[in-house]
């Protein structure tokens, strides 16, 4: 037996969040028999699960919102993936004499606990979420109209979310891309666990990203220490060749000498290995003197 992805994971464990309010037991369970009913007659429903924990939930909500007891029925060798499939009577004053549907949905649209009750229904009964350690990516399949109602439920909760259809299917897919909404949905649904690895990975991943910001910075200064240093030594090496290096002002030959003698140092260890100590602005004036001097022996020699 493979182990649970983490989709599965998520579901098993969203089934068991606990729902107290009448309201919000039936948002769950419409949304529910919305995405998973596989089959409607007059006196019963047949619904499609996947997950064992989503079937228990679903008898729980449908003894307490509809006073009806399902049973399972063998499963449909062509439904690829559904493990369990329940008949669930119809009550006598059929679905509209126990929960108004239009009502429902003024509702769900109205609060926000029917909201996110909704949207959790709909995640157990036609969600997927991508492990994050692989990409960031949280979908609904269902059909156009309750898609486009889930992406209406979603951008009132302020999860940003689109919807498609793909080439040759009739079933659209809503989705969520970016990870700050996807943990704004795991937590809008009470989905603790995933939101925790979500949050770890993203912290851990921007960690690593600052420490490489670091060291690529640190690599770069690096560089560029070590070519102005190779370009200061080529022109007192210059100057030495034309024989103008002993000519110089004392305190400039000094500065030439240690910096021959460092050729890895920074401005401030040049500053510090001078007696006394100098300033890096002291330094930097006098290998800029020592840079133009250099240039002047350049020019004079090719004139």
């Amino acid at each position: 037996m493979s182990a649970p992805t983490f989709s599965q994971d998520v579901r098993s464990h969203l089934a068991q969040v606990e729902t107290d309010r009448p309201c919000c037991q039936k948002a769950l369970l419409l949304a529910l028999l919305s995405v998973c009913a596989a089959e409607a007659a007059e006196s019963h429903l047949i619904v499609s699960l996947e997950n064992g924990a989503v079937a228990r939930l679903l008898f729980k909500l449908a003894k307490l919102s509809l006073g009806v007891v399902p049973h399972l029925h063998d499963p449909d060798p062509s439904q690829r993936g559904a493990h369990y499939r329940l008949v669930l009577p119809i009550p006598a004053e059929g679905l509209a004499g126990v929960m108004s549907l239009d009502e429902l949905q003024r509702t769900i649209r109205r609060r926000s606990c029917c909201r996110r009750s909704f949207l959790r229904g709909a995640f157990l009964g036609c969600g997927s979420i991508v492990n994050p350690e692989r990409a960031y990516h949280l979908e609904f399949t269902a059909s156009g109209e309750l898609s486009s109602w889930i992406v209406v439920l979603l951008q009132d909760e302020g999860v940003k979310a689109g919807h498609y259809r793909r080439s040759g299917h009739t079933h659209w897919t809503a989705y969520v891309k970016k990870s700050e909404d996807i943990a704004t949905f795991l937590t809008l649904v009470g989905a603790v666990p995933a939101l925790l690895a979500l949050e770890e990975l993203l912290i851990s991943r921007d960690l690593k990203n600052n420490v490489q910001r670091a060291v690529n910075c640190e690599t770069a200064n690096l560089d560029r220490t070590v070519s102005t240093a190779q370009d200061q030594i080529a022109r007192i090496e210059s100057l030495e060749n034309t024989g103008r290096l002993k000519a110089l002002p004392a305190e400039l030959v000094e500065t030439a000498t240690i910096r021959r003698e460092n050729p890895f140092a920074s401005l401030a260890q040049l500053a510090e290995l001078h007696s006394p100590p100098l300033s890096k602005s002291a330094i930097n004036h006098r290998l800029r003197r020592i840079a133009q001097l250099a240039d002047g022996a350049d020019s004079s020699q090719h004139q």
